[in-house]
């Protein structure tokens, strides 16, 4: 794919490489933040390693990293050349840690892939139809937890923008 979300898996294909020769995928990944003035870098880790075939082409597989949501440039040195491309990492929710509670439950609301820039970075919790307050990924490469507590009657809590549930129920 050209994009996933963080753990799925991926296939990264190349040719026209010396056969036999062991290649390095590496990914490009954006590290740092905006809140202590020392600003952000792109810095570049190896995710997949593979063998030329015969014909000179390549197969990389690898799971999504753990990162920030967004574009990631991937190369690999071909004798002092790069051959670049690039992939998109999805921003996904994790599965709710609590679906059913009475009022006051404590559960957690866990995304992944969460992108880095001005406009990616920031989430905004509606609950009910009610604003309860946004979430920045950028200081935790791409991982937020927004912990919340279930309030109201019994019965299905959305804003009417999402589809995201939460049983809420009596006991």
């Amino acid at each position: 794919p050209q994009f996933a979300g963080v753990g799925e898996p991926v296939v990264v294909r190349g040719g026209a490489l010396a056969a036999g020769k062991t290649y390095q995928l590496n990914w490009t990944r954006v590290v740092g933040n905006r809140m202590t003035g020392q600003g952000w870098e792109e810095s570049s880790t190896p995710v997949a390693q593979a063998v030329a075939d015969a014909g000179g082409k390549v197969e990389f597989r690898f799971k999504t990293p753990d990162d920030l949501g967004g574009i990631h440039g991937l190369w690999l040195d071909n004798g002092g050349t790069k051959k670049i491309g690039a992939f998109w990492v999805k921003p996904t929710a994790l599965p709710m840690d609590v679906t059913r509670g009475p009022a006051g439950t404590t559960f957690t609301i866990h995304l992944k892939g969460v992108g880095w820039t001005e406009t990616a970075n920031i989430y905004h919790v509606d609950y009910d139809n009610n604003y309860t307050g946004y979430v920045c990924a950028f200081n935790s490469q791409g991982d937020v937890q927004i912990i919340m507590k279930a309030t109201g009657a019994p019965g299905v809590h959305r804003s009417e923008e999402h589809t995201s549930e939460l049983q809420s129920h009596h006991d």
